[in-house]
């Protein structure tokens, strides 16, 4: 049996609150009274799917080089970079560039709030950039790339989003491949880069801890103040599509008898985080294949035994969405039979509503993950950040009123979500990999 969710009253109270500056830089900060960790973001709505709108349309995996040398540390970081120092105060730092984000986050003592702070601002408003860190920095990159080559689920992936979202930015992926990157990684393509798209109305600044909002306001503004000759609202359009040369391909299908792990993604548009039926289809994905008690994971693991994964989920971004059906199994019979269940699985969810039993369950097992989620300074930050950049939203959104908005969805609404998936043109994307290890 799920365990009891609490109920929304008894979550995370909504204590977010946000100031936008004059510059459109918007500063959202979570008051946590006694906390001794600080976790501070700053999030850029500028991802793989913005390179389609830069001067240069045929860079690929510039914004994530970009990434790379921001965490170099701006002209008042050292040149050991702004991680390892941040590593001095006893804290940690990272970055990640997504399709339609970049974020940069440190997590230090409290007392060490305001220099972290001005450090991650530094870097993001003025990074050093010094010509001689690229060939460091473009090898880091493609380290990464030929690692996620390898890499048979998040390759599948990426075919995945370039089939099912064909013709947008968003198909592109994060690092694109080794010749494309290489034709236009340098200092020149990536300061223009940085120019284009890292203005003040695309940032969000997060911050999580025991901290006042004024302060940390100030402490934004000052850092504005000093570099604002450099950052500008330039007005460059949102994200176009993509022109390609060729006509999309058929699905990738190349799967046989050899020995070796089958992986099976099936993709279908999905929907974008504004769309009606939003916190439908999560209910949806949940209830199908997202958790130990979904639907697929009884039949096909636990009864069947037919598959080591089994899973459905759901990527939503601002203007569009991508739904997806995982299969792995170490034989192609049983990876065929597994995805069909799968699709059958759905059908069923498109032609009959969930019972008020199975609906509950999967909803407070949802609302259950949310709070779980939000345990910790840096959770917060994440969800506070991700939200207003990637989501789209307009003021923070708390724990409570997302778990309220899940509680909501009504079976109807479920069997509804289930229809505009499984009626849509699905792609596919199958393949064996071949392994000495499979006998």
């Amino acid at each position: 049996m799920a365990p009891e969710v609490l109920a929304p009253a008894e979550l995370v109270s909504d204590m977010a609150e946000m100031v936008t500056t004059d510059s459109g830089l918007r500063v959202v900060v979570e008051s946590i009274p006694g906390s001794a960790v600080t976790s501070v973001g700053v999030w850029v709505k500028v991802g793989s799917r913005h390179e389609s709108d830069s001067r240069d349309k045929h860079s690929r995996g510039i914004a994530h080089l970009t990434e790379h040398m921001v965490c170099r540390g701006g002209f008042s970081t050292t040149s050991a970079g702004m991680s390892e120092q941040i590593g001095l105060m006893g804290g940690d730092s990272n970055a990640e560039t997504e399709r339609d984000f970049t974020a940069y986050w440190s997590r230090v003592p409290s007392s060490d709030t305001e220099r972290a702070l001005k450090m991650l601002l530094d870097s993001v408003f003025y990074p050093r950039m010094d010509e001689e860190d690229f060939p460091a920095e473009i090898n880091a990159v493609l380290d990464e790339i030929d690692a996620h080559e390898h890499d048979p689920e998040k390759r599948a992936l990426d075919m995945l989003f370039e089939r099912v979202l064909w013709g947008t930015p968003l198909s592109m992926s994060v690092g694109g491949s080794r010749e494309k990157f290489l034709r236009s990684a340098g200092p020149a393509t990536t300061l223009s880069f940085w120019g284009d798209h890292y203005s003040p109305d695309r940032m969000t600044v997060v911050v999580v801890g025991d901290v006042d909002i004024q302060d940390i306001l100030g402490i934004v503004e000052g850092e504005l103040s000093k570099h604002g000759d450099r950052l500008r609202n330039n007005g460059w359009p949102g994200p176009q599509r993509v022109e390609y040369e060729n006509e999309r391909g058929i699905d990738y299908v190349d799967v046989s008898n050899r020995h070796g792990r089958t992986f099976m993604y099936h993709g279908v548009r999905g929907v974008p985080f504004s769309h009606p039926l939003y916190y439908p289809v999560v209910v949806l994905s949940s209830a199908l294949g997202d958790g130990h008690n979904s639907r697929v994971n009884r039949v096909i693991r636990q009864k069947l035994g037919l598959a080591y994964s089994a899973t459905s989920s759901h990527y939503s971004f601002a203007d569009d969405g991508m739904f997806v059906l995982e299969v792995s199994s170490d034989n192609l019979a049983s990876a065929k039979m597994s995805m069909e269940i799968m699709h059958d699985e759905l059908d069923k969810l498109a032609h009959a509503p969930l019972d008020q039993g199975e609906l509950e369950s999967t909803k407070r097992s949802l609302a259950n993950e949310i709070m779980l989620d939000n345990d910790g300074t840096f959770q917060i930050m994440y969800r506070l950040g991700y939200g207003m950049t990637a989501a789209g939203w307009e003021r923070p959104v708390s724990v409570n009123e997302i778990a309220e908005r899940i509680m909501s969805v009504t079976a109807e609404q479920v069997q509804e979500a289930a229809k505009l998936i499984s009626n849509g043109l699905w792609s596919r994307v199958e393949f064996t990999e071949e392994r000495d290890d499979y006998k």
